[in-house]
């Protein structure tokens, strides 16, 4: 599983990468802060990178200066805005710039990797039935009034085979 895993991250890390960014309309950046978390952050129009330069990069000539001024100008720039970026929050810990990003109003998210994910505060999780003993799965989303939906017992391979074939078979 272990091997596995180390796949699908690196996987997952090259897909992030190449979808987080790019010539947008909005400036999505995908940084790593000191503690080795990444952070995803939406600046949605000028006035709100005037708020993240000044709130959570402490640098509000960020956000005047001619290569940054407006959208267009920072999609242009994107290598440089990046690199600016980056040396300033890698410096800091995911705690240190989600307060200050919230402070800010400024629009964030952790990016998880699929541990983090598995291991995600708000992800419930439900036991069900099977052959082979109780499975610990993922809880399905909807609630209703906060009741659990029940799970049901998982098949035994090919346990309804026999009936969904027939179902299925060709009637002549």
């Amino acid at each position: 599983m272990h091997k596995l895993f180390d796949e699908f991250r690196v996987r997952f890390f090259e897909f992030r990468r190449s979808t987080c960014g790019g010539d947008i309309p909005v400036c999505n950046h995908v940084t790593e802060v000191s503690d080795g978390s990444d952070i995803v952050i939406a600046i949605q129009n000028n006035r709100e990178w005037l708020r993240f330069c000044d709130g959570v990069l402490r640098r509000p000539e960020l956000g005047t200066i001619g290569a940054y001024k407006d959208n267009e100008s920072r999609c242009a720039n994107r290598t440089a805005l990046t690199e600016d970026i980056t040396a300033i929050i890698s410096l800091e810990t995911e705690r240190e710039i989600r307060e200050r990003l919230i402070n800010s109003r400024i629009a964030f998210a952790s990016l998880n990797d699929l541990r983090a994910l598995s291991e995600h505060p708000q992800l419930r999780r439900c036991d069900s039935a099977t052959p082979s003993g109780v499975a610990h799965l993922v809880a399905p989303a909807a609630q209703h009034d906060g009741a659990e939906i029940p799970t049901a017992a998982i098949p035994a391979l090919d346990e309804h085979g026999a009936a969904i074939r027939a179902e299925f078979a060709a009637k002549e």
